[in-house]
């Protein structure tokens, strides 16, 4: 009798067992024939993430399409799919500064649950570095970085730095110096040729990003997120003397003639184009764009850290913009929410992030591992500056009002640029317009 009672607990061990096993083999097709949609910005990485994105299908069963659109297009056709909750996209690629506002509205699928659930399978720890860089906001959970960030880095032409006879600048007053010794007359014509810097002027967004290069370095005081922008009670402090002069140090390559013509209508396309073509010496721009840059540049790529602020002598202050990393995110009024967090999960491990790197078409990365893979790094030597950078870096302000803030100080930048007003009255009236907008949400009751 007890032989038998314990045969009869082993058959229902193995039973169980089985069961279990036979569940999770199953459960790659369990929803098979389920269609997701996904609306994302379009650019290199997203070409990566579809190259790979192929295999999930043929494991699952899931049909992924991506509607792939312009960062300012993606954006509207966002909210408009929202506010009719059509759920049309079930998933959604999310600038990180668009999260508190699109939680505020109700928008997003809350994760949290989910995420606590599933924390190792996750590998949540490896990118603990960009867990408030909008995957994690108001201490929940609503989207996971897909094997994308933007982690910007300080890149330079060695061989427009070596002709020059100059080193690498490690301060912005050496970059300074550095872009007026390389901005010359090459060829003889009496034409520049070659210009030091190329950054985006850009009204709105652009020309806010590109200025945040500066900001963090420069602020002296406590801020929300180190970025000098707030204090800590939300005050808008971009009109302190620290960012009027990060400010005037970052327009004072366009008002010198350090940068390409035309540069107050520059996005990245033509920063990069300029830079490739050994048109500039040197750009600040994001990770993700180093693949197919630095399969164009060769050997003359060199890449380090964003430079720092000497705010006395020999006293250096470094505090980097990364951006941080953006989150894929689940649309609340999606009918596919089972299936989208399959998906989400396959999407940000670690297995997928290194699978869309090899792939070479611009991918980035969240997770720490992958920066130390022996394999990526003879494709992207440059891996462990970003690591550095992506491990010290400060994110932009998260808060629903962030779109508004852009769109004042972008504008009160472009005519500080082209003279139109001066830097410390662009800034103040900038400040105080936003400083109202707040106070009228009720930020400081």
């Amino acid at each position: 009798m007890r032989y038998l009672k314990w045969s009869m607990l082993v058959m229902a061990g193995v039973l169980i067992f089985l069961s279990a096993f036979g569940a999770s083999c199953l459960a790659t097709k369990r929803l098979e024939g389920e269609k997701l949609m996904l609306g994302v910005m379009k650019f290199q990485a997203t070409d990566a993430l579809i190259a790979v994105t192929r295999e999930f299908e043929e494991a699952t069963g899931i049909k992924v399409e991506f509607h792939e659109m312009p960062y300012d297009e993606l954006r509207e056709k966002l909210l408009l799919d929202f506010v009719t909750k059509m759920g049309r996209y079930d998933i959604i690629w999310a600038d990180t500064i668009w999260v508190p506002e699109f939680v505020k509205g109700g928008y997003l699928y809350d994760l949290t649950d989910l995420v606590k659930r599933e924390w190792d399978e996750l590998d949540m720890e490896d990118w603990e570095y960009s867990w408030d860089d909008g995957s994690r906001y108001q201490d929940r959970w609503w989207g996971l970085p897909c094997g994308q960030a933007h982690y910007g880095v300080f890149c330079y032409n060695k061989n427009i730095l070596n002709e020059a006879g100059v080193e690498v600048p490690r301060t912005w007053s050496q970059v300074k110096e550095t872009a007026k010794k390389i901005t010359r007359d090459i060829d003889g014509d009496g034409s520049v040729d070659v210009w030091g810097i190329s950054q985006r002027y850009r009204k709105g967004n652009l020309i806010v990003s590109d200025w945040f290069n500066y900001t963090g370095s420069y602020a002296s005081y406590e801020s929300k997120f180190g970025s000098g922008l707030f204090t800590p009670t939300w005050q808008p402090a971009w009109d302190s003397p620290d960012l009027i002069k990060a400010a005037k140090m970052f327009l004072s390559f366009y008002w010198e003639g350090l940068v390409p013509p035309g540069s107050l209508n520059f996005g990245r396309p033509e920063v990069i184009d300029h830079f490739t073509r050994d048109k500039v010496g040197i750009v600040t721009i994001e990770q993700w764009v180093m693949a197919v840059t630095g399969k164009q540049m060769g050997e003359k790529l060199g890449v380090a850290v964003p430079p720092s602020v000497e705010y006395a002598p020999g006293k250096i202050r470094s505090h980097w913009w990364a951006g941080g990393a953006f989150p894929y995110c689940i649309n609340k009024f999606s009918k596919n929410k089972e299936a989208a967090w399959e998906w989400l999960k396959w999407a940000s491990s670690v297995e997928a992030a290194k699978k869309m790197a090899l792939t070479g078409l611009g991918s980035t990365n969240n997770h720490s591992r992958i920066f130390d893979d022996p394999e990526l790094l003879k494709l992207y030597p440059w891996f462990p500056v970003v690591k550095k950078v992506a491990e010290n870096h400060f994110s932009r302000p998260l808060l629903p009002e962030y779109p508004h803030y852009e769109e004042i100080v972008g504008l009160a930048l472009s005519e500080a640029a082209m003279g139109k007003i001066s830097v410390e009255l662009a800034l103040r009236e900038s400040a105080n317009e936003f400083h109202k907008l707040l106070e009228k949400a009720g930020y400081y009751k």
